[in-house]
Parts: structure tokens; sequence; C-alpha cells
């Protein structure tokens, strides 16, 4: 949640788009 929110933070729009794939590939590397 740190990670997103500081990824918000300093990127602005394009990079919620960016922390939504990153919080999916977490997503499934953590239930792999």
């Amino acid at each position: 949640a740190e990670t997103l929110g500081m990824t918000v933070y300093m990127g602005g729009g394009p990079s919620l788009m960016y922390a939504g794939d990153a919080w999916t590939a977490w997503e499934a590397l953590k239930d792999a």
C-alpha cells in the first residue's frame, strides 16, 4: 500500500495504470 501511494504521489495520473498492473502482478505472485 505504501509503494502504491508513493507511485501515485510521484507519478500522477499515468502511474495509476502502472500501479494497478503492478498490484495485479503482486497478487498473482503472492498467491503462486
